[in-house]
C-alpha cells in the first residue's frame, strides 16, 4: 500500500486547518460517509483511548487516517498534550486487518497515523466505532485543559472494495483533562425514534477505565415499552457477558463481568439497550431514562469500586420522516471481532 503521509510542519497550516474543520457546516446526510472524533476525557499519565465512528456501514478495504493533535485556543504555548502512541485498533468482522502506526510530534501539533488495510472488505462493515488511538497524556497536562482532536483531510482516505477512494465528511473532537480525583461520568443515552420503533439505548462512558464486574440500575417509564428489552455488549468496546433482570416495570437491573477486564477500553455505549416501544405514544413525547445511584456500582480491572457521576437522557419520539440515524441501528454485532497491529 502506499503510504501518503505529508507532515504538517507549519503551526499556521494547521491552525488554518483547524478552523476549517470546525467553521465549515457539515455536509448533507447521504452526499459522504462521516467520520467523527468523539469528544473524550482524559487525566495526567493515563492512557486516553480517542475513537473515530461513522453512522451508516460503508465497507472499507483499505485506508489511511491521520489525527492532528493541538492545543485549544485558551492553551496555546503550552506544553504538548501526548507522549507517545501505545496502540491502535481498526475494527473488523473477520479479524483481517493489517496496519502500520505513525506518531510525529513538531511545532505546536502532534500527529498520530494509521494506515490499514482489509483484504476482505470488513472494515467498517457496520457503522459505530471504526477506529481507535491509544494516547498516553503527559504528566504534565493540566486538568481544565482541552486538546482539540483534528482529522487532516488531506492525509486521510478511505477506499472502497473496488479501490475507489470513499467521500468523506470530517467531524473533529477535543479531549478535556480531568483531575485525578475527579468521578468518572456515567450515563444513560437515550435516541430519537418514531413511536411504534425500538430505541436504542445505552451505559455510556467519557473515558477509558477498565472494567471488570459491576451492575447498573436503567430507569425508563414502563408506560412507554411495547415488550421486553434486550441488552448487549458490542465486542469492540471489549470481552464481556451480560444478565438482565426486567421483573420490576420501568427498572432493568444489569448485572456485567468482563474474565480479562477489557470492558471499556473505548468510551462510548458499552452496554447497549433494545427497548421496543408502543406505536401509539404521540409525536413528541419525551421519556427520560436515567441510572439508579443506589442501585449502580462498577468495579476496575484490580476490582476497586469506581468513583461516579451520573448523567441521563431522554428518548425523543418524532414523526417517521424526521429521523436520523445515530445509534446501532444498521447491521447486527454478533460478528464483530478486534484487530490489533
Amino acid at each position: 500500500m502506499r503510504f501518503r503521509y505529508r507532515f504538517l510542519g507549519f503551526i499556521s497550516r494547521t491552525f488554518v486547518l483547524a478552523w476549517l474543520l470546525c467553521a465549515v457546516p457539515p455536509m448533507e446526510a447521504g452526499e459522504a460517509l462521516t467520520l467523527r472524533v468523539e469528544d473524550v476525557s482524559g487525566r495526567p499519565g493515563e492512557l486516553t483511548g480517542v475513537v473515530l465512528r461513522t453512522y451508516e456501514p460503508t465497507p472499507v478495504r483499505q485506508g489511511q487516517i491521520c489525527l492532528v493533535a493541538c492545543l485549544g485556543q485558551a492553551h496555546q504555548g503550552g506544553e504538548l498534550p501526548f507522549d507517545d502512541l501505545e496502540d491502535a485498533i481498526v475494527f473488523s468482522e473477520f479479524l483481517d486487518v493489517i496496519s502500520v502506526t505513525t506518531f510525529e510530534s513538531e511545532g505546536g501539533t502532534q500527529t498520530a497515523i494509521i494506515e490499514f488495510t482489509s483484504d476482505l472488505v470488513s472494515v467498517n462493515a457496520t457503522d459505530g466505532p471504526m477506529a481507535a488511538f491509544f494516547l498516553r497524556l503527559g504528566a504534565g497536562v493540566i486538568p481544565g485543559q482541552e486538546i482539540d482532536l483534528i482529522l487532516d483531510p488531506l492525509n486521510t482516505e478511505l477506499f472502497d472494495e473496488e479501490g475507489n477512494p470513499i467521500e468523506i465528511d470530517f467531524r473533529a473532537g477535543s479531549l478535556e483533562v480531568l483531575d485525578h480525583d475527579a468521578p468518572y461520568s456515567l450515563e444513560a443515552s437515550g435516541d430519537e425514534i418514531a413511536p411504534g420503533r425500538v430505541a436504542i439505548l445505552g451505559v455510556e462512558t467519557e473515558e477509558r477505565v477498565l472494567l471488570r464486574s459491576g451492575q447498573i440500575g436503567f430507569r425508563f417509564p414502563a408506560e412507554i415499552a411495547a415488550g421486553p428489552p434486550t441488552v448487549t455488549i458490542d465486542p469492540r468496546f471489549g470481552e464481556g457477558t451480560v444478565e438482565m433482570d426486567a421483573s420490576t416495570p420501568g427498572l432493568l437491573m444489569l448485572t456485567f463481568e468482563s474474565p480479562d477486564s477489557s470492558l471499556n477500553q473505548i468510551p462510548g455505549s458499552f452496554l447497549t439497550i433494545a427497548l421496543p416501544t408502543r406505536g401509539d405514544i404521540p409525536v413528541g413525547h419525551r421519556a427520560v431514562v436515567s441510572l439508579d445511584p443506589a442501585l449502580t456500582e462498577l468495579f476496575d480491572a484490580v476490582g476497586v469500586s469506581v468513583p461516579l457521576e451520573f448523567s441521563g437522557d431522554e428518548i425523543v419520539f418524532r414523526p417517521r420522516e424526521a429521523l436520523f440515524a445515530d445509534g446501532f441501528e444498521s447491521g447486527g454485532l454478533s460478528a464483530w471481532s478486534l484487530s490489533v497491529p
